[in-house]
């Protein structure tokens, strides 16, 4: 171990090479011989993107735990590229920072003065001096096969009350998918080797029990789940996401690359695989590539027979050829594979022949650079997208395109790939794109006029060039079809749709796939090509399901007919980000320009066909059998890789259309046969499943219905109710009410002959009139002479002119002390009633109940015995009457007495008091008003309710506890009753 003087006087930002020695494998650099994980410029990359995921989750923390401001030592094991380190002496300036790994990455061009950077194995006794106030260990599961070791060091070097915080991310974690996925195998064959090196990956050193066997303490386990995707809305939880899933999918390389290949001697080849049976994939050979060169990017078919294959395929050279500016990114190889059935016949040293199988060889034919030299000091640029043209079956010339990615500025090389051996020579238009811009995708197709069409798209804009087809002719530069318009200047959102992919379906269709922006759907479109310069013109759009929040990949094919002015089925893929795969279908006719019965159809989703998001989606050629397989069963094949690097074929059958005999030769045209039994057994599902729930639904209202009174009792649900719920919820059927006024009715016709039979003989309809005439003339008579008596008497009665003068006199005088008298008693009674109601209204525990209200009016003011409005009494009196009165004060005791001071038409008349009921939604309100003004603008007397309305109201009162049947409606007469819910008087309790 070198001390800590001793890195600072020589270098803190490398140490001499003599110190480790590296080691290079399957094109990845190594600290050393034994520990698995690489230090190359991709692993510091990947490293420093787990720094920054790190800090997001955190909220710009470098720890867990809270850490004092006068901290002095701080030890950081492993750590990598040192951003953890460099972050701490900046924010703990005081503070020496010492970070420690197995070997050295390229550290910043400064670093603060206060962070040392040491080659140290943690696994070998420490030696430090002075202890440390904090010790940080991150993402270094596997690096030790001993914890308990690490433990105990710490232990020896921590200050008492120091801090020791372990973190730690599994990737095994990261999903729980069926035991047969291959992300489950994947795990399985990490643990394995894992297992087999002695390094254990998963969570066991974070285990309470040993690291409590070094004496050190635990005070808290924090467990956090992190996001692994775009998917969150939270726009901080998103980027954490993303740069979850970049350090993961950059990750399994880094983790899984030596263990398993030493542990389980897997190997790192390409491979093809045989999909001609259709339940079976075989593996026919592996292209067995470098190990100091990069992984494939894209690939293609060139040439192809029963024997052999011409493949092109995107590797990047090594990284130090890389960097020297000699990446040869285009290889070609010959793949030599045994043929389905046939063998080779060989003859042994007796003259005896045996039939040997062929085996499969492989062949590097050439590399070659084709894309411009960059002047970048970092060379990153690798080779995106590679597209060939349809086999020409004239024998004409077969064109190739690549297209850059990582490119300061992108490029798209159109070239010859009729040879197997394409170089710079075979070059015929290169397309420079502007700085920034790369081509997401790239089609090829033959025109009518032999020239070629070559279509790219950017992120939001497709371009056209044609490719003359003799390699003299000068070629076009590309033009401008088709882009996704820049939003509106007011609108929230900047963000644009962006093209995922395109294809050629004709050279006047092309299919575009375009991803929504925010990750919020993806279409499908169908362009017309102009052959003039004109602007492309969208023929159909396709919107996908909703599952599916982007597309990543897009395939098509087609399935020719026997004659050219018939009909032909387009057969289309789309790679979901939900892991689904969407197979549509068009119909259209080559002979035929586009129109709008074009339609994009729905033939089969699907779903989960793969661990992880797809990468590449391709169809098998489908040519027309002839007459001797014409009866043989047709498919078409699609297969399907991911970054899992999974392979899945799906087999589609194919049908003849029209269906014909055998004798009426052969059809004009195959398509995707239908969907069977397997849709009809959906739609009867989701037939019956929706009758059942509407059932249901009919039921529920049906009950609910009876119980709240709006139709009568078929089901009987108040029964189902508990007597408490019953009594809260349950009300008696509305129309009871009006069913007890009806008369009844009799529930049959009489017949004829019983009504003949019961009907009177005409002699007594005769007899029975004259005899009620007779009754009727001697009453008449009767009722003459009492009214001659009545008169008479009365005549007898009549008082004389100065006896009515008298009378009148008299009790005027009565009248007018009365009034007087109740006058200023009424005026006493509403004086204390107001004291009352005030008293009353100011208090906090006594509620206004109607009942007490009820009681009120009948003890102040009760019904009244004869009519007021036939009592002529004077509201005021003379000065001299007044003189009057007071003489007579004795005379007062015998004047008849009022029944009550409601009979006095006076502005004190208190028989216009009024009370008011208010529904408030949560209570009963009662209100007493002293006139009826404002509970007629509000409410309706009882009297004025209808049936219905007085049965809801019947029912609030006593569920208020405010009135009983018992005691009758009477009591409510009068009273107004309003829905308005604004109290004014007290709260009905219990309401």
């Amino acid at each position: 171990m070198l001390s800590v003087s001793e890195v600072s006087q020589a270098s803190t930002k490398s140490v001499s090479g003599s110190i480790f020695e590296l080691s290079v494998e399957n094109g990845r650099q190594y600290a050393n011989t034994e520990y698995y994980m690489p230090n190359d410029d991709a692993e510091e990359t990947r490293l420093s993107v787990v720094h920054q995921a790190f800090l997001l989750l955190f909220r710009n923390e470098l720890t867990v735990a809270r850490i004092p401001n006068d901290i002095k030592r701080v030890l950081d094991i492993g750590t990598g590229p040192g951003d953890w380190a460099i972050a701490m002496a900046e924010r703990f300036t005081d503070a020496e920072i010492i970070a420690t790994d197995i070997s050295t990455y390229q550290q910043p061009p400064t670093v603060p003065p206060n962070v040392f950077f040491q080659i140290d194995d943690a696994r070998e006794e420490w030696t430090y001096t002075l202890p440390f106030d904090v010790i940080h260990i991150r993402c270094l599961a596997g690096a030790f096969p001993d914890w308990s070791h690490i433990y105990t060091q710490v232990y020896k070097h921590l200050k008492p009350g120091g801090i020791l915080e372990v973190m730690d991310v599994s990737l095994v974690r990261v999903a729980e998918p069926s035991t047969t996925s291959s992300l489950s195998i994947f795990n399985g064959a990490m643990q394995s080797a894992a297992d087999r090196a002695g390094l254990p990956i998963e969570f066991d050193h974070l285990k309470k029990p040993l690291v409590e066997s070094s004496g050190l303490s635990v005070l808290r386990t924090t467990s956090i789940e992190a996001p692994l995707g775009d998917y969150p809305t939270d726009p901080r939880m998103k980027m954490l996401g993303k740069m979850a899933m970049i350090a993961t999918l950059e990750g399994l390389e880094s983790r899984a690359l030596r263990l398993l290949t030493r542990e389980m001697h897997w190997d790192v080849d390409d491979t093809l695989i045989d999909t001609s049976r259709k339940h079976e994939i075989t593996e026919v050979l592996d292209v067995d590539l470098s190990r100091d060169e990069d992984s494939v990017t894209s690939i293609a078919v060139a040439q192809s027979s029963d024997t052999s294959a011409t493949v092109f395929a995107g590797i990047n050279s090594s990284q130090v050829d890389q960097q020297a500016g000699n990446n040869e990114h285009l290889r070609s190889f010959k793949l030599a594979y045994p043929p389905r059935k046939r063998v080779r016949i060989d003859e042994s040293a007796d003259g005896e022949a045996k039939a040997v199988p062929r085996r499969a060889e492989t062949e590097a034919l050439s590399k070659v650079s084709l894309f411009k030299p960059s002047a970048e000091a970092k060379k990153e640029t690798y080779q995106r997208v590679l597209r060939l043209s349809p086999i020409n079956t004239n024998g004409g010339a077969r064109l190739g395109a690549i297209a850059t990615g990582l490119a300061p500025a992108g490029e798209v090389v159109i070239f010859d790939a009729s040879t197997s051996s394409p170089g710079p020579a075979n070059v015929r238009q290169r397309v420079q794109l502007g700085k920034g811009d790369e081509a997401a995708d790239v089609d090829l197709i033959e025109d009518h006029d032999g020239n070629y069409l070559v279509a790219y798209c950017t992120d939001y804009e497709v371009y056209i060039c044609t490719i003359a087809s003799d390699s003299g002719t000068s070629n076009s530069e590309p033009r401008f079809v088709h882009g996704t318009p820049h939003p509106d200047v007011f609108s929230p959102n900047k963000k644009r749709p962006t093209f995922r992919s395109l294809r050629f379906l004709t050279p006047n269709l092309l299919l575009l796939l375009q991803n929504q922006p925010n990750r919020s759907g993806a279409e499908v479109h169908l362009l017309e090509i102009p052959s003039s310069a004109a602007l492309a013109t969208v023929l159909l759009r396709k919107v996908l399901h909703r599952s599916i929040k982007s597309a990543s990949a897009l395939a098509t094919t087609l399935l020719p007919a026997s004659k050219p002015i018939q009909d032909v089925q387009h057969v289309i893929a789309i790679a979901g980000q939900d892991i689904s795969i969407t197979i549509l279908t068009l119909y259209h006719s080559p002979v035929r320009a586009p129109s709008s019965s074009l339609k994009f159809r729905t033939h089969a989703i699907l779903h989960n066909v793969h661990p992880l998001q797809m990468t590449a989606l391709t169809f098998s050629t489908f040519t027309l059998p002839t007459k001797s397989t014409y009866a043989l069963r047709h498919y078409l094949k699609l297969a399907s890789t991911s970054m899992s690097s999974t392979v899945i074929v799906h087999t589609l059958p194919l049908t003849p259309h029209p269906q014909t005999s055998r004798n009426q030769g052969l059809p004009a045209r195959f398509v995707l046969e239908k969907l069977g039994s397997n849709e009809t057994a959906q739609i009867g599902f989701s037939v019956i499943v929706s009758i059942i729930v509407v059932a249901i639904g009919a039921f529920l209202l049906q009950a609910w219905t009876e119980i709240r009174g709006g139709t009568p009792e078929y089901l009987g649900a108040k029964g189902w109710l508990s007597q408490r719920v019953h009594d809260y919820v349950a009300l008696p059927y509305m129309f009871d009410d009006i069913h007890s006024d009806l008369p009844n009715l009799p529930t049959s016709v009489p017949k004829v002959k019983d009504v003949k039979r019961n009907l009177p003989r005409t002699e007594d309809i005769k007899n029975t009139m004259a005899n009620g005439a007779e009754n009727v003339v001697g009453k008449a008579q009767d009722m003459k002479d009492s009214a001659v008596e009545g008169v008479e008497s009365m005549t007898a009665q009549v008082p004389t002119t100065d006896d009515v003068e008298d009378t009148i006199a008299t009790e005027a005088k009565n009248v007018v002390r009365k009034a007087r008298h109740l006058k200023n008693s009424a005026a006493a009674r509403v004086e204390s009633l107001t004291d009352q109601a005030r008293d009353a209204t100011t208090s906090a525990t006594e509620a206004i109940s109607l009942r007490s209200l009820l009681s009120l009016r009948n003890k102040h003011f009760p019904p009244r015995t004869h009519d007021s409005s036939d009592s002529k009494y004077p509201s005021s009196s003379s000065d001299e009457e007044d003189d009057d009165d007071d003489d007579d004060d004795d005379e007062e005791d015998d004047a008849p007495d009022l029944a009550s001071p409601l009979d006095l038409a006076s502005p004190l008349d208190l028989h216009r008091a009024a009370i008011l009921v208010r529904d408030t939604g949560e209570s009963l309100a009662a209100e007493m008003h002293y006139d009826d003004a404002r509970p007629r603008r509000e409410g309706r007397r009882w009297e004025e309710l209808t049936a219905q309305q007085k049965r809801v109201w019947k029912g609030k009162l006593i569920r208020a506890g405010q009135w009983t049947v018992e005691e009758g409606e009477a009591v409510l007469k009068g009273v107004f009753f309003s829905g308005v819910a604004r109290a004014v008087g007290g709260a009905v309790g219990g309401g």
